[in-house]
């Protein structure tokens, strides 16, 4: 009578999320003789980082170090095995001046994939407008308000605003009159041109945006003993839609 022993052997099955590979011994059902040490190797795709093995073999404690891509596991038993991979991220750090704001994504630091292209908007704050996008990040089109941004690692982008170029508004022609309020010798109508030549003269013979102007005496020199002060005072004036507005007044003397 002869006995005949054979070698227990166990099996280790390797697989890999999405991501990567393992590369060694390879993907699948691996049958090895009790007590094996056994290198494994895993290799993360384009755009993906090795995020470590998980399995019954690493809570068994038999993956010498599972945060490595490269390592050993024990084999006394059946296990499993897996290469976990992550998506590589890359930082955009998003902000603006003090006078406007990025309404997307927002301002501050946003993750995404490496090589992601991602939409940018910036808004101005009143009385003001876009200017340009800046910094180390590659802007689509950079004088674009809302256009798109590459990051394609950790980079930044600034959206930089400017004041509106200011611009003459005529609130008032005085074509037609206003009816605005009258105190002492103002009044509203056509200068006839038949004073100042004794201050430097003639009075003219119209206004400044038209034939009509407010005066004191349209007819010539006015009393140099007038009295008052007498006011002239106009009605509300819309200014809806300007800022820093400036009132001025066209002298027609």
């Amino acid at each position: 009578l002869k006995a005949h022993f054979a070698p227990v052997t166990s099996v280790l099955s390797i697989g890999s999320s999405e991501g990567g590979s393992v590369t060694m011994p390879g993907a699948g059902d691996f049958s090895y003789e009790y007590g094996s040490r056994i290198d494994v190797n895993s290799v993360p795709d384009s755009g993906y980082y090795f995020a470590g093995w998980t399995g019954t073999a690493v809570d068994a404690g038999k993956v010498e170090d599972a945060d490595m891509p490269a390592t050993t596991v024990t084999v006394d038993g059946d296990y499993t095995l897996m290469a976990n991979f992550e998506v590589v991220l890359c930082n955009l750090t998003v902000s603006s001046d003090d006078n406007g704001s990025v309404t997307e994504p927002g301002e501050g630091v946003f993750k995404y994939p490496c090589g992601s292209l991602v939409s940018i908007k910036a808004a101005p704050n009143d009385c003001y407008r876009f200017i340009d996008w800046s910094g180390t990040a590659e802007v689509t089109d950079p004088c674009a308000s809302e256009t798109t941004v590459l990051v394609d690692g950790d980079v930044t982008v600034t959206a930089s605003f400017e004041l509106n170029p200011r611009e003459d508004i005529q609130i008032e022609s005085l074509d037609a009159d206003p009816a605005w309020s009258t105190e002492g010798q103002w009044a509203y109508g056509l200068p006839l041109g038949q004073g100042g030549q004794d201050h430097g003269g003639p009075d003219p013979t119209a206004g400044a945006t038209g034939e009509n102007v407010y005066g004191v005496n349209l007819a010539g020199d006015y009393d140099s003993a007038i009295g008052g002060p007498y006011y002239l005072t106009s009605g509300p004036l819309d200014t809806s839609g300007y800022c820093g507005v400036e009132l001025n007044f066209a002298s027609w003397l």
